[in-house]
């Protein structure tokens, strides 16, 4: 917490003190004292002088009071964090009913956001259709009479000066009328047309069927005290009378509480509210009962008695005092727009509902305009302070010396006004001019100068002027030996001093010399006036009065009496306050405020530009009121601190270290609003519901409404050809959507196409034309195409050679043409093709259907409205194709092993088993078989297999050659136990075979074929095969083996040979 007011820190070695004066009630809580260190949250920066304390990612629990502490010296401040722009109370999705208002509330956690809304992405402007409302920090959109066209997606998006966003979306989705609300729609229709009997039987025959009921319930309320609002409500019934009830009880009308009905609207109206009147109010129709909620805040506070001017003499105390509505309003103090803080000169005080600020022993600078502040509004007055005595400043010099020839001494006052009588006194008695006191007064200066001083006149010197007095002594003293005779010797030879223009100013140059020496001031080598300088015994001083800039530059001081002289220097400069800036303008003018832009000054009087503060006033006031302060770079700033629909003037002054400069001229006056042009053309023109009576045309919104309300839409007609275009409504229409009466419009219509357009008006002026629908026929409404493909959507198998044939359910008016495409050809009628179109249906018919119809068909059908299509997969299955590479796998007495391939073609639909069948060859029927086990040994059988389909079976295969069922190959070696004979004889591998049909025979040695050559011979006869190898070697040692093969099968035996040398052979 701040060290001001009421509140004092003491530091006592590592001991800190909190010492609160005055306690009261609401000091009531915890006190915590936490000293800070470098760390994640804050960081201390020491910069030669300057201290810095930076508070990292500020949030709401970081506001309050800090205190920097520099041994027994300490500052404080305050932190004020601002909470960020978010949203409390989203959007949500609404099922609205057709005809009735609908309403999207959106609320926030600060106050000054903006709001704007969206319809799919697209901006919406306020109308009589859209109504936009904003409530304290809840921002609302109602949506009368609620239709199909505004079912859509809407958002708000909220903007705050700080440039922060939020946003929130929600979906409306909007239900067709029940019947309570046709026959609030057909009675409605019946009072404008009450000659239509039909329809008048037809009303009595529902209202006699239908009771008494709420179709329009009432809305909750929220408002203030002393406000008036309405509950409404709408019932299906006109003029009747309904009850109104509170909390259970029966409202007693009176002259506050009024009850109105119109028709089926029924409306209770309560004046003045006032926090009593807060609860549930319900409305019973019949059997019928609806409710709704009635909150009532609190009044905002507000000034009962203003604050009054106030007129002070200097150092008196003034109190400026006001009344509030309320007692706990929160109060805020200003001084010329900017808040004040209590501290030692300003104290406020608070007794109920009276509040008071004291501003303690004011000076001139006090004198300005003060304000009191609660919530928005202000109470405002000029403090006026009368000049007194307000600050003194007197010079005497001790003499020393020989008395007989001292200078004179010269005492100075300086008041702060004109013509004030003052009175000198030397030892309380009156000093009285004559030849030894000189009294002089200029203006603001008076002095005494009292001429050759002695002993005598040592003493106090008093002035008095009012009640306000200076005093000053005068000693003289005996002047050292060897300052008896001296050549002026000068203390600061060469200076360089900088002032303020326009404020007085001295430069002095100290010296010693005895006796007194005489100075002469020049300027750029000329002599300066007497007048202006003044000389004593140790220094001499040249008083600028008013100094300007023309007065700067380099100054010679000649000091000298009779033993000698001295020169100093003095180099001045003079800083003014900068010239006005220049080209102020005005731009961006909206109702949030505008943007003022300037340049710099032609002339920054001496010192760099250090701000440039910016001022209004409103244009019926006469007194400027500072608004924002840039920094010297930034020559434009964004105004927001101004209310819409006023006019107000700028103007900006510049400021450097000499002070405020004059300001600019000042802007003609602006006024705060949004800039007024044409609306933008209507959007998205169509037109639907046609019939050969009437159309309805209905767009959207514009983009832009010109910067005020659009206040109608005007429709215009042409007839085709021409570019005449005829206003169609006489009175501007207020919605968005407008139908078309062809018989009223023209009885040949029929015969004359006509475009149409939509303008927007607002009060600049009508816009550009919409965009352009038509030409439009009184006829049915034409409708897009659409075909049905439901029944295909896991495509179409047909079985050749059956017809192929597609039907697909069609809509559209008039009756599209259909285009069939089979592949990237169009088809055409031929003697397969047929092709049929009517309005429910389009067929295509291909027959006989072939394997190559197989493929994607295309459908398009196409109208005067659009065009669509659709593609339909067909499959045409035939029977599969043979299988392949058919063959014995093995034979035995009792069955037969048959081998094949997959067919080429499965026909277009998978395999789903195959067919095997027999024949013996000396019959000419075929027998079907899946495993051939009924077999006869001795006999030849032919065989066939055939795939089998969704379609059936295929082409057959073949075997080449019959198939002879016998027993299996029999092999019989006599040497099945091995051979071992000497190398280098001739030797036998003889082998009996038997088996039917005969056998081929193949010896192989070691993975070798044997072929015969001049060693090898083999013999092979029907039952008998022997190899015969002559002149044997070692190398001829093996396992030698014959393999037999024929349609039965295959045998193999192994003989194993074995050769020694000669000389090994056993016996």
């Amino acid at each position: 917490m701040p060290e001001v007011g009421r509140y004092e820190h003491i530091a006592d070695g590592k001991k800190r003190i909190l010492i609160i004066k005055g306690l009261r009630m609401d000091d009531a809580g915890e006190y915590h004292y936490t000293e800070l260190q470098s760390d994640d949250k804050y960081d201390i920066i020491s910069e030669g002088k300057k201290r810095v304390l930076v508070v990292k990612n500020c949030e709401l629990k970081d506001e309050g009071g800090f205190v920097v502490l520099i041994g027994t010296t300490r500052a404080s401040a305050d932190l004020i964090v601002l909470e960020k722009l978010r949203i409390i109370t989203p959007l949500r999705d609404i099922k609205a009913n057709e005809g009735q208002e609908t309403v999207l509330n959106c609320e926030v956690n600060t106050e000054g956001a903006k709001a704007k809304w969206l319809k799919n992405n697209e901006t919406l402007f306020e109308s009589s259709k859209f109504i936009m409302v904003q409530k304290d920090n809840v921002f609302s959109l109602r949506i009368k009479d609620t239709q199909k066209s505004d079912e859509a997606n809407y958002t708000v998006t909220l903007t705050n000066q700080r440039g922060e966003h939020a946003k929130s979306s929600s979906n409306i989705t909007v239900q067709g009328m029940t019947r309570t609300d046709m026959l609030y729609f057909l009675q409605q229709f019946l009072q404008e047309n009450s000659y239509i009997y039909n329809y008048v039987c037809i009303y009595i025959y529902l209202k006699a069927k239908e009771d008494l009921r709420i179709i329009v319930p009432p809305e909750d309320v929220d408002t203030q005290e002393k406000k008036t609002i309405s509950f409404t409500c709408k019932v299906n019934i006109p003029n009747v009378t309904v009850q109104w009830m509170k909390a259970g009880q029966e409202i007693t009308l009176s002259k506050r509480i009024l009850y109105r009905v119109d028709k089926d609207k029924h409306t209770l109206t309560i004046k003045d509210c006032s926090l009593a009147d807060e609860g549930e109010y319900s409305v019973v129709a019949g059997a019928d009962k609806a409710t709704a909620e009635l909150i009532i805040s609190e009044a905002p506070a507000d000034f009962t008695a203003q604050l009054s001017d106030q007129t002070i003499i200097e150092f008196e105390d003034a109190e400026f005092t006001c009344e509030l509505s309320k007692e706990k309003a929160e109060i805020k103090w200003y001084r010329d727009g900017r808040e004040i803080r209590e501290g030692p000169r300003y104290q406020f005080e608070r007794d109920g509902k009276t509040c008071r600020l004291c501003i303690k022993e004011c000076r001139p600078d006090d004198e300005c305009e003060y304000a009191c502040g609660v919530d928005d509004k202000r109470t405002r007055a000029r403090l006026f302070v009368e000049g007194k005595f307000v600050s003194v400043s007197i010079n005497y010099l001790e003499i020393s010396g020989n008395f007989s020839k001292c200078s004179d001494v010269v005492y100075e006052v300086e008041l702060n006004k004109d013509k004030v009588e003052i009175k000198w006194l030397r030892n309380n008695m009156t000093v009285v001019q004559g030849d030894k006191y000189q009294i002089m007064s200029e203006g603001k200066i008076h002095r005494l100068q009292v001429c050759e001083i002695r002993p005598r006149d040592q003493g106090e010197y008093r002035v008095i002027a009012k009640d306000k007095d200076a005093r000053a002594k005068l000693e003289l003293f005996a002047m050292p030996w060897y300052l008896s005779t001296a050549v002026p010797t000068i203390k600061t030879l060469d200076q360089d001093l900088v002032t303020d223009a326009g404020k007085p100013f001295v430069m002095a140059v100290p010296y010693n010399a005895y006796p007194q020496a005489e100075a002469e001031w020049f300027y750029n080598d000329i002599s300066l006036p007497k007048d202006n300088v003044h000389t004593s015994v140790d220094r001499t001083e040249y008083r600028l009065k008013d100094p300007k800039k023309s007065e700067e530059g380099r100054y010679k001081i000649l000091i000298q009496n009779k033993h000698g002289k001295g020169e100093a220097f003095i180099n001045l400069k003079v800083i003014d306050v900068p010239d006005p800036p220049q080209n102020v303008i005005v731009g961006n003018v909206n109702k949030f405020g505008a943007t003022v832009s300037w340049e710099p000054p032609l002339f920054n009087g001496g010192s760099e530009i250090t701000s440039y503060i910016i001022e209004l006033r409103d244009r019926t006031s006469v007194s400027w009121s500072p608004v924002m302060v840039t920094k010297p770079h930034e020559r434009s700033a964004i105004i927001n601190d101004v209310i819409e629909n006023k006019e107000y003037i700028f103007r900006v002054k510049a400021e450097n270290k000499a002070g405020i400069g004059k300001p600019s001229a000042a802007t003609n006056p602006v006024k705060i609003m949004d800039p007024i042009g044409l609306p933008s053309p209507p959007l998205n023109l169509t037109h639907s519901e046609q019939t050969k009576d009437s159309c309805l045309l209905t767009w959207e919104t514009p983009l832009k409404n010109g910067g005020t309300t659009i206040t109608g839409y005007i429709i215009e007609r042409c007839e085709e050809g021409t570019d005449k275009w005829l206003r169609c409504n006489a009175r501007l229409c207020q919605d968005l959507l407008y139908r078309v009466l062809f018989a009223k419009d023209c009885i040949l219509y029929v015969h004359t196409p006509r475009c149409y357009r939509v303008l927007a008006e607002n009060a600049a002026g009508q816009s550009d034309p919409s965009n352009i629908v038509g030409p439009v026929l009184a006829d049915d409404p034409h409708f897009a195409p659409t075909l049905d493909l439901s029944a295909f959507k896991d495509g179409l198998e047909v079985i050749v050679p059956n017809p192929l044939a597609i039907r697909v359910p069609i809509t559209g008016y008039p009756v599209p043409t259909a285009k069939w495409t089979f592949g990237e050809n169009a088809l055409t009628a031929d003697d397969r093709v047929s092709m049929v179109t009517k309005s429910t249906f389009t067929e295509l018919i291909v027959t006989p259907s072939v394997r190559p119809d197989k493929g994607t068909y295309s459908l398009t059908l196409e109208n005067d409205v659009t065009s669509v299509s659709g593609e339909i997969e067909v499959n045409v299955i035939a029977s599969p194709s043979a299988p392949k590479d058919l063959k014995v796998a093995e034979v035995t007495r009792k069955h037969v092993h048959l081998m094949w391939e997959a067919p080429d073609h499965d026909g277009g639909s998978p395999i789903t088993g195959y067919q095997v069948e027999k024949r013996e060859v000396s019959r000419k029927t075929w027998v079907k078989e899946y495993t051939v086990t009924d077999v006869v040994e001795g006999k030849e059988y032919l065989f066939r297999v055939i795939a089998c389909n969704k379609c059936g079976p295929g082409e057959p295969a073949y075997i080449d050659d019959p198939v002879n069922v016998s027993s299996p190959i029999q092999l019989d070696a006599k040497l099945l136990a091995g051979l071992t004979a000497k190398a280098g004889t001739k030797i036998e591998l003889p082998a009996d075979i038997t088996g039917k049909p005969e056998p081929k025979v193949k010896w192989t040695k070691a993975d070798l074929v044997l072929k015969p050559d001049d060693r090898i011979s083999i013999d092979t006869k029907p039952g008998h095969s022997t190899v015969s190898i002559a002149k044997t070697k070692r190398d001829d040692t093996a396992t030698y083996i014959i393999e037999a093969v024929n349609s039965s099968g295959r045998s193999m035996l192994k003989i194993s040979l074995e050769l020694v040398p000669q000389q090994n052979m056993p016996q």
